[in-house]
């Protein structure tokens, strides 16, 4: 294995730990622009930690638009297992909704 590789990959899993999904979507369609095409999987699991980090930032309109326009169309058996997470955006909202009043 190439040590640009193993650096590429690294960068990537820096992303993600620091939160910027976007950047390791990125990079990884950088690295290999067919990986998450052919692994949808993982572009699902991907999607939904982007979901996650909209949420841990308090930016309930965004993580509500980014539900209906990025994970709805992965399918229905993805998306049950994203009701959790639905939930915790719904509760999220309500809070804030609470706090303003």
């Amino acid at each position: 294995m190439r040590l640009e590789s193993i650096s590429d990959r690294m960068s990537i899993r820096a992303a993600i730990q620091q939160g910027d999904i976007e950047c390791a979507i990125e990079r990884a369609n950088d690295l290999n622009p067919e990986i998450l095409d052919t692994n949808p999987e993982l572009m699902f699991h991907l999607k939904q930690q982007q979901l996650i980090e909209l949420i841990k930032k308090g930016d309930i309109p965004r993580a509500l638009e980014f539900a209906q326009e990025e994970m709805a169309p992965l399918g229905e058996e993805d998306v049950r297992s994203c009701e959790g997470l639905f939930a915790l955006v719904l509760t999220q909202a309500k809070a804030r909704i609470f706090a303003r009043a």
